[in-house]
């Protein structure tokens, strides 16, 4: 009777305990099961933040390449402040998503980013102060002199009514445009051919001395002048060519980090995914054996009470 009484409390106390035991693992389980998930989640939001703020760096950056190709173009000052604008919005959000903790592996290509946004803002300002120099319309800078000095030049020769002088000088005018739309050094070599041309007629006029001086000087300031445009213009270009080395640089490591976060991307969610069937798994096992353990312990102590009943 007294080893049937064992048995039952035996039993009880088994399944007690095994209940216990299996809340205890299913609620470790819960805790351990929902931190890994909760992390697997703040790993998708910092990259997708990440993500998002490197999309915003590129727009800036791209709005800044086309304000600079618009200043190029236009010679407008209203595209030198929208640039430096959208640079100092790139550079925020670079230092912003700098500090951002979740970025710290980043930090050696957001400062290749940064620094290359510097470099580009410091060469569009070379770039501006060498355009300002020429002239950003008909009237400043050296073009303004030049254009100056090709309008007397102009009037002075048509005054006179020398055909073939005024011919070749429209051939010089004529290959000085060329020359500033295409930028292109044999129109300097044109201009000069003419220039001589125009010297040698010149010199075959019968004309007063002090009126042959003249035409000549008038013609000459405008033949230097354009020289000296040209001369500034040629050396400018290598500065304009610059800038796009430097958005390229910008923009290797800004695609290499897009990659980068595109394969993290994928890589966390397949992980969340992973992790979560795992824990369904795992639950599910942890019930199952606490219901199989609970089960069969009921079962024991339902036959040690019939035992104990019969007897």
């Amino acid at each position: 009777m007294s080893d049937l009484v064992f048995r039952v409390a035996r039993s009880a106390t088994f399944m007690v305990t095994v209940t216990i035991v299996g809340l205890l693992v299913l609620a470790t389980s819960l805790y351990i099961g929902n931190y890994i998930i909760e992390n697997d989640l703040q790993e998708q939001k910092d990259n997708q933040y990440i993500g998002d703020a490197h999309m915003e760096i590129l727009s800036h950056s791209l709005q800044m390449r086309r304000s600079e190709k618009d200043f190029l173009l236009r010679k407008d000052r209203k595209f030198i402040e929208r640039y430096n604008d959208l640079a100092i919005k790139a550079l925020v959000a670079l230092r912003e998503l700098r500090d951002y903790p979740a970025a710290k592996p980043m930090h050696k290509s957001l400062n290749l980013l940064h620094t290359n946004i510097q470099r580009h803002m410091q060469q569009f300002n070379l770039v501006t102060l060498g355009l300002t120099h020429l002239g950003l319309d008909e009237k400043s800078g050296l073009r303004g002199t030049m254009l100056a000095s090709a309008a007397e030049a102009e009037r002075t020769v048509n005054k006179k009514c020398f055909t073939k002088l005024y011919l070749r000088l429209l051939m010089m005018r004529r290959h000085e445009k060329n020359f500033v739309i295409r930028q292109n050094s044999k129109y300097v070599g044109e201009v000069a051919k003419n220039y001589r041309e125009f010297e040698g007629i010149l010199n075959t006029k019968k004309l007063k001395p002090a009126d042959k001086d003249h035409i000549f000087e008038i013609v000459t300031n405008y033949y230097y002048n354009f020289n000296k445009f040209a001369d500034s213009t040629r050396k400018l270009q290598p500065a304009i060519k610059k800038l796009t080395t430097i958005y390229h640089d910008f923009s290797l490591v800004m695609n290499h980090n897009l990659d980068f976060l595109a394969h993290k991307s994928v890589s966390s969610r397949l992980q969340a995914i992973n992790d979560f069937s795992n824990f369904k798994t795992f639950i599910s096992l942890i019930l199952l054996a606490i219901a199989l353990g609970a089960g069969i312990l009921g079962i024991l102590l339902v036959r040690y009470c019939a035992q104990f009943t019969r007897k």
